[in-house]
């Protein structure tokens, strides 16, 4: 191209607008390669993020609930890996990746056409390489510690954050305002520090970096007219490897810009991958297991449990016990004596150290866990509701939700709701807030009770579930 300005008269016109079309056309196909690649690469990873949130949200769904007694996987933590780790994995696959291989391609056949034309001055050119290359391995080294460090760092504020929110009440009536803000101010304060810091050290790298090539650069163009006036080179060839070197420069210049998005990429999906393939000692998904007919009984024989976070301390030892179908059975005893603990193991919430819990004549590991559950309706002291309607919160869990007004209008009776339920303006369609804020604590474990009926279950779970009423609502429950 440029050998078509060296021409005169005609020729040089000529040249000039048949090269001139050309770079039109490359133009236009650069547009539609840019195109297809942009669209490529942005739907690739748009579902590769897609199907790591699902495939994470069932992980959590299928691990027992002794996974989420681990501090290590509190519900900030989990819902980073959701959300914030999903996303930084983005970079991983998104187009600067498509931009870094199309570069890295470019880099090698000018490598390559340099070293043809002139493999002195290509020499030259890599013998930078090894010391940029060390440089981009220990910021690399230094942004997952960095990185690592302010993901707990963050975790921990959102903790306070989160409970304090989730509490204000409490922390008002305290007057703990100033506490939690400040405690929430000094963990910010470590991450905006670190960041900063971050932000020096990763400026110098890659200005040096960047800026080295342009010393290599220099060196090239003195070294290469040195070999043209010794008649080592022509002229031509000096220019032409000036020109892959200067392709060689674009290419290292993007790639030590993608550098710090691929080693957040890189940390993301280790985290998100370190979840995927944590393996339940059971899947509480699970469709295999046993579908015994005889489930109104539940036996425990020898029974020793202790929580896995706490396994020191030996909640029940050599405990046995039977609930006999068809009848009320009471467990009385002090604070911490495994009441809660014995539910849990019926639930199949834990599996006991030894000994064996029955549903009829069948272990409870042995049955399907959808199955053993729809057996089963528990009632907590601290029922859970969701931010729904009344009537949402009642069938939740059912497979058939096409439950009719009269069936619930029954089970808010006989939680002796119902009449509270009808002075509401919008009856059982009324929202009642995040965790059942806008009702009282009576009144959500009565919705609980209600929840529990409606599923016609074998057994009713009761843990403290009247704590909350008062004796008339109490006495009207324990008649049921």
């Amino acid at each position: 191209m440029w050998l078509a300005y060296s021409k005169t008269g005609e020729e040089v016109l000529t040249e000039g607008q048949q090269w001139a079309w050309i770079i039109f056309y490359i133009g236009l196909a650069e547009c539609a390669c840019i195109l297809i690649f942009r669209l490529a690469f942005e739907i690739a990873s748009e579902n590769m993020v897609f199907k790591i949130q699902v495939d994470c949200f069932r992980q959590l769904l299928r691990m027992p609930c002794a996974f989420f007694d681990d501090p290590k996987h509190s519900s900030e933590r989990l819902s980073t890996r959701l959300a914030a780790d999903s996303a930084n994995a983005r970079w991983g696959m998104d187009y600067p990746l498509g931009y870094f291989f199309s570069t890295g391609t470019g880099f090698v056949i000018a490598v390559v056409v340099a070293s043809i034309y002139g493999w002195r001055m290509a020499i030259l050119t890599a013998s930078s390489f090894p010391f940029i290359l060390y440089l981009d391995h220990r910021l690399g080294v230094y942004l997952e510690r960095v990185y690592n460090k302010d993901s707990k760092v963050l975790e921990a504020a959102s903790r306070v954050a989160m409970e304090s929110i989730d509490n204000i009440k409490t922390v008002r009536s305290l007057t703990m305002e100033k506490v939690v803000m400040k405690r929430f101010t000094d963990l910010i304060s470590v991450s905006h520090n670190e960041y900063k810091r971050r932000a020096k050290i990763q400026a110098f790298v890659i200005a040096f970096t960047g800026s080295f090539f342009y010393f290599v650069y220099c060196l090239n163009y003195a070294y290469g007219a040195y070999l043209v006036v010794n008649g080592t080179m022509w002229p031509i060839h000096v220019y032409i490897v000036l020109f892959c070197i200067a392709e060689v420069m674009h290419a290292s210049d993007y790639a030590i810009g993608y550098f710090p998005d691929y080693i957040k990429a890189r940390y993301a999906i280790g985290l998100i991958f370190k979840l995927l393939n944590d393996k339940p000692p059971f899947n509480n998904l699970s469709q295999t297991g046993a579908k015994p007919r005889e489930t109104t009984e539940v036996s425990l024989k020898e029974v020793e449990f202790r929580y896995p976070q706490r396994q020191n301390q030996t909640v029940l030892r050599d405990f046995s016990l039977l609930f006999p179908s068809g009848k009320t059975t009471a467990l009385v005893g002090a604070s911490g004596c495994g009441k809660s603990s014995t539910i849990s193991l019926i639930e199949r919430f834990y599996d006991p150290n030894s000994g064996l819990v029955l549903l009829g004549n069948t272990p409870v590991p042995n049955i399907q866990p959808k199955y053993l559950r729809s057996k089963l309706s528990l009632v907590s002291q601290e029922p859970v509701l969701f931010d729904r309607t009344i009537r949402e919160n009642i069938i939740y869990g059912l497979e058939n939700d096409n439950i009719s007004h009269e069936r619930i209008q029954q089970v808010l009776e006989q939680a002796n709701i119902k009449n509270f339920i009808d002075t509401l303006p919008e009856g059982i369609e009324t929202n009642i807030g995040e965790r059942g804020t806008q009702l009282s604590g009576g009144q959500k474990q009565r919705i609980a009770i209600s929840r529990a009926l409606i599923r016609n279950p074998d057994i009713l779970l009761l843990d403290e579930a009247t704590s909350a009423m008062d004796s008339q609502n109490e006495a009207v429950i324990n008649i049921l």
